[in-house]
């Protein structure tokens, strides 16, 4: 009877797996009516809805069991094909695993429970390396997905979760290469944010949970967000263009990361980690530049200025001789 109902679920994944992936080819064919080109736009986009309802839904309106989802959306977001359909559908396999984490926090039974335990940990653990790995190949819209997920899994389980992944938060945090440093940077904002500004999203007996583990690793993952902020900030000029555009985009990121922590944090383990002193020292350099700037513009200006004030005055000179002559005459 199990192997029968398993079988049954298998097939029915397999049908919606089909049934997702025609949405995903050859959709961007040209056409010259506008109008109906924009219909069929329209048409996708809430068929594509209508499915991620039915799979991440109430579970009364769920039409695929969670195992076959979480299967289904494992497929989509797999590497390779036609790049731009591949994105596009890798960003649906993302979303579909965002919502099957925040719907089921509360219906889950105990067997699906470890399920999705070790189904989300083995994937976001691939998912995290494959994204490091891949750098600018990446889009962010995908990164951030990425990190959403990492985060929203990390609130699900609370501060066991957050303590197995702070280690690797920190080490991707520490790495030379900016774009996993960026998805480090961005995932520890996304879970500090949620936990410590935006509490009400969270489920209230996770909230003192997250925060207390949090505050545990607050010293090794403010450490590493120093480090991260002064090797990037002093590579963003060094290199190639597109290196530049990623230790930038990287420091970027580790800032917003170290305002939200700012927000919340107690003061001793921040001024200990040296994100403090790293601040002052960016407003000053920005204090100087623009000082720098500004009086190199004033410079700039100062031939301008003295050859439009030499013309008048000569202007003028020739006005009072003009008017000088006229009342002689």
């Amino acid at each position: 009877m199990a192997g029968e109902e398993e079988e049954k679920n298998n097939h029915a994944a397999e049908v919606a797996y089909a049934r997702l992936v025609s949405h995903f080819s050859h959709h961007h064919r040209t056409t010259n009516d506008n109008t109906r080109e924009d219909d069929q736009v329209v048409a996708r986009m809430h068929s594509l809805s209508q499915v991620l309802e039915e799979f991440t839904g109430p579970v009364e309106r769920r039409t695929v069991g969670v195992r076959s989802v979480v299967c289904i959306a494992k497929k989509l977001i797999e590497r390779g094909g036609d790049e731009e359909n591949n994105v596009e559908k890798r960003h649906f396999g993302y979303s579909i695993l965002q919502r099957l984490l925040i719907s089921s926090a509360k219906t889950s039974s105990e067997e699906e429970e470890i399920f999705m335990k070790n189904e989300f940990t083995n994937i976001i653990s691939n998912e995290l390396r494959l994204t490091s790995r891949d750098g600018a190949k990446v889009p962010y819209p995908l990164k951030s997905k990425v990190a959403q997920i990492t985060a929203e899994f990390i609130k699900r389980e609370g501060s066991t979760a957050w303590i197995a992944f702070s280690e690797t938060i920190a080490r991707m945090l520490r790495s030379a290469d900016a774009y996993e440093c960026e998805l480090g940077a961005i995932i520890a904002r996304y879970v500090a944010e949620d936990v410590a500004l935006h509490s009400d999203e969270v489920f209230a007996d996770k909230v003192r949970d997250l925060l207390g583990g949090i505050t545990q690793t607050i010293g090794e993952v403010t450490g590493a967000m120093r480090e991260a902020w002064e090797r990037h900030f002093s590579n963003n000029n060094v290199g190639a263009p597109e290196m530049q555009k990623a230790s930038e985009n990287c420091a970027l990121a580790v800032l917003e990361a170290i305002s939200v922590y700012a927000e919340w944090a107690p003061l001793v383990p921040l001024v200990r980690s040296g994100l403090v002193d790293i601040c002052c020292v960016a407003l000053l350099v920005r204090l100087l530049i623009s000082l720098l700037i500004s009086r190199f513009s004033l410079l700039a200006l100062l031939p301008m200025m003295m050859h439009n004030f030499w013309i008048n005055h000569l202007n003028i000179h020739r006005e009072d001789k003009l008017y000088k002559n006229i009342l002689y005459v």
